[in-house]
């Protein structure tokens, strides 16, 4: 015959754990640590992205474009040089 189970064993009352306090803080952690692990994981895939190789490479094939869009690139190209020029002189 299965013993009856006692106040302290019914499964109706609340365990003993960690106060709302304590819960708010284990949570506010557990969402600290999923915000720097999202960090790490998003600098970890565009670690082989670097937008200034790519910038790189159109600059370079720029001048050899053909129509509006090779002169536009070739006066921006331009224009960039004069403001870093200026930046330089003033800078210095």
């Amino acid at each position: 015959m299965p013993e009856p189970l006692s106040v302290r064993e019914s499964p109706l009352t609340r365990q003993a754990g960690p106060s709302p306090g304590d819960r708010r803080q284990w949570l506010s952690l557990a969402c600290e640590l999923d915000r720097l692990r999202a960090i790490r994981a998003l600098r970890e895939a565009s670690a082989g992205f670097q937008l200034h190789k790519v910038i790189g490479s159109i600059a370079a094939a720029a001048p050899s474009m053909p129509g509006r869009i090779g002169r536009w690139i070739r006066g921006a190209s331009v224009g960039a040089m004069a403001c870093r020029v200026a930046f330089l002189a003033l800078r210095g």
